[in-house]
């Protein structure tokens, strides 16, 4: 599994926390990892925990699609919210998570 990174910056506001994921990880799995590094619990229980599924909010196999693949842009952002989660992926690999009043 790859390593979660919070990105701490100066300044008043709270900055996304930062995953990277990696060529063997599908972007999808790669987003409910960080979402759940986010909220502290496992990968696995992460609908039971928060109440949905990723997949409840944007079609998985279609984003999955736009970054599978040995051509996958630098310059390729997705961004989409999921609950009360902003979520930016970008081509580079990294996936960044704001996160909303729920």
């Amino acid at each position: 599994m790859d390593s979660p990174r919070r990105n701490n910056g100066s300044g008043g506001s709270e900055r996304p926390f930062e995953y990277g994921f990696k060529e063997h990880t599908s972007v999808s799995v790669a987003i409910v990892e960080a979402i759940a590094a986010v909220e502290r619990v496992a990968p696995t229980t992460t609908p039971k925990e928060l109440g949905f599924t990723l997949y409840d909010y944007i079609d998985t196999d279609a984003l999955d699609a736009l970054f599978d693949g040995q051509q996958v842009s630098e310059c390729l952002e997705v961004e989409f919210d999921v609950d009360c989660y902003e979520i930016r992926v970008e081509g580079s690999g990294r996936i960044l998570v704001s996160t909303g009043e729920r």
